[in-house]
């Protein structure tokens, strides 16, 4: 039966296993910090178009590219710094 397998499944995994808090603090400041630079650029945003209002060559496509910009800077940055952290920094919890 399937719900007995899961059942006793979850039981040894429970057993043997105890809540590491140390693996907690590293997913959540991951996740917070490569968050942070979503949620900045929408606070940067008012102030750039009250610095450079978007006439002439500014474009209404500038939060976009704004945007855009942010993403592909997040990903080039995770696949660098992932590598660099394989290479120099991982180390077993």
């Amino acid at each position: 039966d399937a719900m007995e397998y899961e059942r006793d499944a979850t039981k040894i995994i429970d057993r043997h296993a105890s809540f590491n808090w140390s693996i907690l603090f590293v997913a959540s400041s991951g996740f917070l910090a490569s968050s942070y630079g979503f949620f900045a650029t929408n606070v940067i945003k008012p102030a750039l178009y009250f610095v450079y209002p978007p006439y002439g060559r500014l474009s209404s496509n500038i939060a976009n590219v704004i945007d855009l910009m942010t993403l592909i800077g997040t990903a080039l940055g995770q696949l660098a710094r992932g590598n660099l952290a394989d290479l120099f920094g991982r180390k077993k919890l």
